[in-house]
């Protein structure tokens, strides 16, 4: 067997095929999730993703949100948004300039890691609030009323009772 050029490629793509879905199982338990340990396994590589699902912590071992987590995620975001639409339209220059040599595989190439930045972009957006939903539900065991849990008649409770504990003891 001749282990030179695309056979390579062939490996790691069948063996990427078959790790991606026990690594998106194996990160349902971590503070990732299904979703999200599914897209960094399949596009960021299943070695990078894999890494990425280990040093990801526990659900049920999640640290208290700090506020300062909330602006350096958006800006990390912010930043990669920025980074990918650059890339994408740098990239899009570029194949304009050479029509002729447009191929599917230099095309794909030249535009994934922009797609990938942009996908990843919202992760950052939105990891703040996902951290601090998940640490109310996991950790503190706060489970969030809604008027479909409560008996006919009964009014919503009171915005206090709402509030989760560890914002009542910050304040």
């Amino acid at each position: 067997m001749n282990l030179i050029g695309n056979d390579w490629l062939s490996i790691y793509l069948l063996v990427s095929l078959i790790a991606t879905p026990i690594l998106a199982i194996i990160g349902t338990k971590k503070r990732l999730g299904f979703k999200w340990s599914f897209f960094f396994a399949l596009f960021a590589g299943f070695l990078f993703g894999t890494i990425l699902i280990i040093l990801s912590p526990s659900k049920k071992n999640l640290p208290p949100p700090k506020e300062s987590e909330k602006w350096n995620n958006k800006f990390f975001g912010a930043l990669l948004l920025i980074l990918g639409g650059i890339w994408l339209y740098s990239n899009y220059r570029e194949l304009e300039k050479y029509p002729d040599q447009n191929d599917f595989a230099s095309t794909l190439g030249s535009v994934l890691p922009g797609l990938f930045s942009l996908i990843a972009s919202s992760y950052f957006f939105f990891r703040y609030d996902r951290h601090k939903n998940l640490y109310e539900k996991y950790v503190l065991g706060v489970k969030k009323i809604e008027d479909k849990d409560l008996p006919n008649g009964m009014p919503p409770p009171d915005e206090e009772l709402d509030t989760p504990i560890y914002e009542q003891t910050v304040k």
